[in-house]
């Protein structure tokens, strides 16, 4: 196995068993709600180094969707100085706060992308980033 997909496995690992510890140790602070959902984030997972944060966030959706989830559970990493946020973890539920049965999920993390301005992401790194 390479350096990179054994650091890509160890950081899918961390990533997973950080989903599965928050529930029980988590600080959730509501940051927005909108119409269709609520975003929180757990103030126990926050991380900093130099510009970036790394928090556990979930998002409640107000009503079930198409595929049965009610909430999404994602470990988020936020570039303060830039304004750009990349999901390193994601899972998606049938029940609210991330609980009940794990219907997908997806351990591989995304490309940093720019935070939307009037964003719920622009919301959450307003947060984050204050602290």
């Amino acid at each position: 196995m390479t350096d990179k997909k054994r650091l890509s496995a160890r950081l899918g690992l961390f990533c997973t068993l950080t989903l599965i510890a928050a529930p029980a140790l988590a600080e959730w602070e509501k940051v927005l709600e909108t119409d269709s959902a609520a975003y929180f984030i757990d103030t126990a997972t926050l991380q900093k180094n130099g510009t970036l944060r790394r928090v556990a966030q979930v998002q409640n959706l107000k009503q079930r969707d198409k595929e049965g989830e009610l909430s999404r559970r994602a470990l988020v990493e936020y570039d303060c100085r830039e304004a750009q946020n990349r999901t390193l973890a994601l899972s998606m539920h049938a029940d609210a706060m991330g609980e009940g049965k794990k219907l997908d999920s997806y351990n591989e993390p995304s490309s940093p992308r720019k935070v939307a301005a009037g964003s719920s992401g622009e919301a959450i790194l307003k947060v984050v980033c204050s602290r």
